[in-house]
């Protein structure tokens, strides 16, 4: 994602359309369970506890009006942590990766160019890797006057939005715009920079879709340990 001031788009639009799914619930599965995904959290740049979990509830209400629960996980930033192939396979389709790097980290990365404030790794199958910049968060929501929480939360969650729509195309308008207007901004303030209807429905799809296939390995897996192989 690049996220930089832009001119020429309608946000009014952007707004209206999006407008009744302010309160939207989590969607459910065909046999009840509502539609939840994990997102283990790896923060490389210590946030203060407070500020992170003020963006992670920012990203939270967007997957929500998105029709989706979410469950966030804090997990070790050790090296081992860091050291993890771009498309490995996905132990669990449902969980995905979010890693918060400062620039001491990301600097030396190839994937970072430009003045993006993040970027998801889309895979064949079952992307889970995405990374946000901290600094550069930071940085751009002081030359802003943003609020820098809610703006870690809405790239967060753009950056979600790539591996649970599958794709790294950026609309017209909108949160996964690759770049956002100055009224797309301030409605990220007031909390109304959401997912358009057709990318909700299409997020859904995706998790009921990853759901099936985590069902599908956890059989596969009971089958092997019902039938071990003979030495």
């Amino acid at each position: 994602m690049k996220t930089k001031l832009a001119t020429g788009f309608v946000l009014g639009f952007f707004l209206a359309a999006n407008a009744s799914g302010a309160g939207r619930s989590s969607q459910v599965t065909s046999n009840g369970e509502p539609l939840t995904i994990t997102i283990e959290v790896y923060d490389y740049a210590h946030m203060k506890p407070g500020r992170l979990l003020q963006a992670e509830r920012t990203a939270a209400a967007i997957l929500l009006k998105a029709g989706v629960e979410s469950v966030w996980r804090p997990r070790s930033t050790d090296d081992s942590s860091f050291n993890t192939s771009e498309c490995a396979v996905a132990a669990d389709p449902t969980h995905l990766t979010l890693r918060i790097l400062p620039d001491s980290v990301s600097k030396n990365l190839r994937w970072v160019h430009g003045d993006a404030l993040g970027f998801a790794s889309l895979c064949a199958e079952w992307s889970y890797n995405a990374r946000v910049l901290h600094d550069r968060v930071e940085e751009f929501a002081r030359e802003q006057r943003l609020t820098f929480e809610r703006l870690l939360g809405a790239v967060i969650a753009h950056e979600l939005g790539h591996l649970l729509l599958g794709e790294n195309s950026h609309p017209g308008a909108g949160l996964m715009r690759g770049y956002w207007s100055r009224r797309e901004l301030l409605a990220m303030e007031i909390a109304q920079l959401v997912f358009s209807d057709t990318e909700c429905k299409r997020i859904q799809s995706g998790i009921i879709a990853r759901r099936e296939a985590a069902s599908v390995a956890i059989a596969q897996a009971s089958s092997l340990d019902a039938h071990p192989g003979l030495n």
